[in-house]
């Protein structure tokens, strides 16, 4: 119950109207978002096993939660719950182990995929956050001080992607003119 308020209280994004989950499980997380949403969010929870659902319901935490916010359909493809996910109004949740528990293994891969991006985002911003306080606390001055150092240089912003791997070895020879940047990954 506690591991899934932690997960819930960073996933949860109050300009949201309606949530998608992947992954009924017992309904903790789905109860968390009811809890922490005060009601205010349509949850529907979308799974390849049908029979987990009225499982929660009888067992878990689902039968704690309005019908009339909870719904829940059967997808054994993840497609409805790709459909949905690409609405702007609706947040996502991931049950992982919901996902480890799918047959199909290209649709298990993918959504394992899936997950270790959307997982790694909660990560990060987690570790943005700590960065931006800690960095506020050990610097005084502000980076527009550094502009009249490097006024006229070229520099190359270098971001995490797939992208970067392809240019190594430019990167290589623009360190000896040019200043190079990392951000985050």
């Amino acid at each position: 119950m506690e591991e899934a308020r932690i997960l819930t209280e960073c996933v949860y994004d109050p300009q949201k109207s309606e949530y998608a989950a992947w992954g009924c499980g017992l309904g903790y997380h789905v109860w968390h978002l009811y809890a922490i949403s005060k009601g205010s969010i349509s949850i529907t929870i979308y799974d390849n096993n049908a029979d987990i659902f009225e499982l929660a319901q009888k067992y878990g935490m689902l039968n704690k939660i309005p019908q009339s916010i909870l719904h829940f359909v059967k997808d054994e493809s993840g497609k409805q719950f790709a459909s949905a996910i690409a609405q702007e109004n609706c947040g996502i949740f991931l049950h992982l182990p919901s996902i480890k528990s799918i047959p199909d293994r290209e649709i298990h891969n993918i959504m394992m995929r899936f997950f270790s991006a959307w997982n790694g985002t909660i990560q990060l911003k987690k570790e943005l956050a700590v960065n931006f306080r800690s960095n506020q606390n050990l610097v005084s001055s502000n980076v527009d001080e550094l502009e009249s150092t490097f006024w006229g240089q070229e520099a190359v912003l270098i971001a995490g992607g797939p992208s970067v791997d392809e240019q190594l070895e430019w990167l290589r020879a623009a360190q000896k003119d040019k200043i190079l940047v990392a951000v985050t990954t």
